[in-house]
């Protein structure tokens, strides 16, 4: 191939990919970018879930998600929890469920406000050490979350996030159906690919 076919391709190459080009990412909340992170929390619950009146939890909610135009992301979060009571007994929630964020800022923002709605399905188990016969349950349920937050920028492509969540269960635990509510804070840390 001569020298000036090489060129012409390159350049034909750089007109056709210039469209895709401009239409990458070019802030962390535009179209195509990914937001991955993790956030912990301490909470307090209340209600008959897990067959607790009053509990403390301790969580970890790693999650994705995925602008689809900017400042809409849809995605998913893993839910983890453990929590255990001074007489001995504990339970541990492990729950998964798409989610859709809602962002309200521009590329000039240092913070970036939301809000998030998610269905978490979950499978839970509680231990009871004062049953002689059969002292753990398990059962399963679903979670409606809502929540409203913000991510500061501690760098162009990480944030510190804070979220105050509110969640309705909804759990059967040997046939028992038990509902309740569970609120709280959660901090954590946000990557985005962009």
């Amino acid at each position: 191939m001569k020298p000036i076919h090489v060129v012409l391709l390159l350049m034909l190459a750089l007109v056709l990919a210039a469209p895709m080009l401009s239409a990458q990412p070019r802030w962390a909340l535009d179209k195509g970018s990914i937001a991955i992170g993790g956030n912990m929390s301490y909470s307090v619950a209340g209600g008959m879930v897990q067959g607790f009146n009053d509990k403390t939890t301790a969580e970890l909610t790693p999650y994705c998600y995925f602008f689809t135009s900017p400042n809409v992301g849809i995605g998913g979060e893993v839910y983890l929890s453990s929590s255990s009571r001074e007489n001995g007994e504990s339970s541990t929630t492990i729950g998964i469920g798409p989610s859709v964020l809602l962002a309200f800022a521009d590329s000039s923002y240092a913070w970036y406000p939301y809000l998030q709605l998610g269905v978490m399905f979950a499978s839970a188990s509680e231990r009871s050490p004062n049953v002689e016969s059969g002292n753990t349950k398990s059962g399963s349920g679903y979670a409606l979350e809502i929540a409203g937050g913000a991510t500061y920028k501690i760098g162009r492509h990480v944030g510190i996030t804070v979220l105050a969540y509110y969640q309705a269960q909804r759990v059967t635990v040997d046939d028992e159906v038990n509902t309740g509510k569970l609120y709280g804070l959660r901090v954590g840390i946000t990557g985005f690919i962009f």
